[in-house]
C-alpha cells in the first residue's frame, strides 16, 4: 500500500504519513487512532508492538469509536479532560 492509499483510506494527508514515516514528526494522536482504526489493532499496538495484556484487550474497543477521531477538532480544556479521565479509568482498571 502506499502512502497516499494509506491517506485516503484512514482520511489524512500523504505528507502526515511520509513525515511519521521518515521520523521528522511523530505521528498525532489523531493518526494514530485513524490508523489503529483502519487496521483493527490498538495504538499501544502500534507503539510498541505488543498485543497482548491490556492492548489485545483494548483493540476491539477501538472498532466502534469513530468519534475519537474528532478529538482533535475540540478545545484544549475539552482534550485535557478527556486525558484525565482516560488516566483515572486506566488507574482504576490496573487496581
Amino acid at each position: 500500500m502506499t502512502q497516499s492509499e494509506l491517506a485516503k483510506r484512514i482520511g489524512c494527508k500523504q505528507v502526515d504519513i511520509s513525515r511519521a514515516e521518515r521520523g521528522i514528526r511523530p505521528p498525532s494522536i489523531e493518526l494514530l487512532l485513524a490508523l489503529a482504526l483502519s487496521f483493527s489493532v490498538s495504538v499501544d499496538y502500534l507503539l510498541t508492538g505488543v498485543q497482548d495484556g491490556v492492548a489485545a484487550e483494548a483493540s476491539p474497543a477501538y472498532g466502534n469509536s469513530y468519534e475519537l477521531l474528532f478529538i482533535g477538532n475540540l478545545d484544549s480544556p475539552s482534550k485535557r479532560a478527556i486525558r484525565q479521565l482516560a488516566r483515572l479509568l486506566s488507574s482504576r482498571s490496573a487496581s
